[in-house]
């Protein structure tokens, strides 16, 4: 058994004044996500961020909370992408460390959450950066911290035709699994929503080795278009093989991703024109370039995808201040939904809201501004920043 990490530096460096007085001060948050194989590429970030904070409200003395103050004790699993683990990894963290408040992510640990027992669930909350509305939509007490993928396809594709008003086909490459192949669906509907033609989508394995062979087959179709889907880290790579196989039309990812990881792998000459789903916009702010430099000290490289998850966190602590109690779950449930983040690394530093019915069909989604990145001039440049719409 994968032993429980506690992730949060000053938590460790804490003086254990007796473990009740721990126990009784101490709040305690369970992470679980992909650190490792091919969803580090989001894993990572979430885990990297989530303890940045932590340590910063730690570092200043704890949380307070109905007029007690709080250390913040941040335990993480690496459930590697296997349902398996991530469900052995939440019963290690329900059971034996009696952790309520849990932030799950990847396609697993939603899967392991739905696999938990109705009165388990009832007595637990999660906030997670996760596009799955069966697990944070009541009567789940559960929160998504993400844009939705049908958020992201219209605003990709559509602009895009704007650009190159004479495209006619788009065709795809994405990773088999849960979610990539949710997004590809709505990707499929934005491009024909559109009046283009859909040629299909050629799906390999999340650890692809070789992936000549899949850009040769789609590359063979001819399409205006080759969009990448939520390709993690072996998306820098398919664009570069496909530019040097000679692909000469229009290429992009309309999963949230960091441009810069495209540019530098690729190239300048074979990145330019690329379009991709951003975590923020440009030309960088003060704010963010402090956040980049902090978390690339702590990280030895930095990924912007880093951005998408850094609400989430906040949002959380934010709620249970509001509910007074750490571990009243109906009352942190309704301090979540009062909560707002002030996102002050996205262009216009926008106000993060939870949506409502009206907007998504139920309360627990964050809307969140889709930024839309492109490369011109060998250089990262946002092309828009739109609120989010309707599904």
């Amino acid at each position: 058994m994968r032993k429980i990490l506690v992730a949060a530096a000053s938590v460790l460096a804490m003086s254990f004044a007796g473990a009740a007085a721990q126990a009784e001060d101490t709040l305690k948050i369970g992470l679980q996500s992909a650190m490792t194989g091919w969803g580090a590429a989001w894993g990572v970030p979430l885990r990297a961020t989530s303890e940045m904070y932590v340590d910063e409200i730690n570092e200043q003395g704890g949380l307070e909370v109905g007029g007690k103050t709080y250390m913040i004790e941040l335990f993480v699993d690496d459930h590697k992408a296997d349902t398996k683990l991530a469900k052995a990894g939440l019963e290690r963290f329900i059971h034996q460390e009696g952790i309520k408040i849990l932030m799950i992510h990847f396609d697993n640990g939603p899967d392991a959450w739905l696999g938990l027992p109705d009165d388990v669930r009832e007595g637990l909350i999660h906030v997670s950066p996760v596009w799955r509305p069966d697990v944070f939509s009541p009567p789940h007490n559960g929160f998504g911290t993400l844009n939705l993928p049908p958020n992201f396809a219209p605003v990709l594709f559509g602009r895009v035709l704007e650009d190159n008003p004479d495209l006619k086909t788009v065709v795809e490459l994405s990773p088999r699994g849960q979610f990539p192949e949710m997004a590809v669906q709505n990707d499929k509907a934005a491009v024909q929503a559109l009046g283009l033609e859909w040629l299909g989508v050629e799906y390999f394995d999340p650890d692809l080795a070789d992936p000549l062979p899949v850009v040769t087959k789609v590359l063979a179709l001819n399409p205006d278009m080759l969009n990448l889907g939520c390709v993690g880290q072996t998306g820098p790579q398919l664009l570069k093989l496909a530019r040097q196989l000679g692909y000469k039309g229009v290429m992009s990812c309309s999963c949230e991703d960091d441009i810069n990881l495209y540019l530098n792998h690729a190239g300048p000459e074979a990145a330019e024109g690329f379009y991709i789903i951003g975590s923020h916009g440009f030309p960088e702010g003060p704010e963010l370039v402090a956040f980049r430099e902090k978390y690339t000290e702590r990280e030895g490289e930095w990924t912007a995808v880093a951005l998408a998850f850094y609400q989430g966190i906040r949002v959380l602590l934010a709620g249970i201040q509001k509910a007074g109690s750490i571990d009243d779950i109906p009352a942190i449930v309704e301090g979540v939904r009062q909560s707002t983040v002030v996102q002050e690394l996205l262009p216009g530093k926008p106000i993060i809201t939870w949506g409502g019915a009206e907007t998504w069909g139920q309360p627990h989604q964050m809307q969140v501004p889709v930024v839309l990145n492109t490369i011109k001039d060998g250089k990262a440049t946002t092309v828009s920043v739109v609120p989010p719409t309707v599904p």
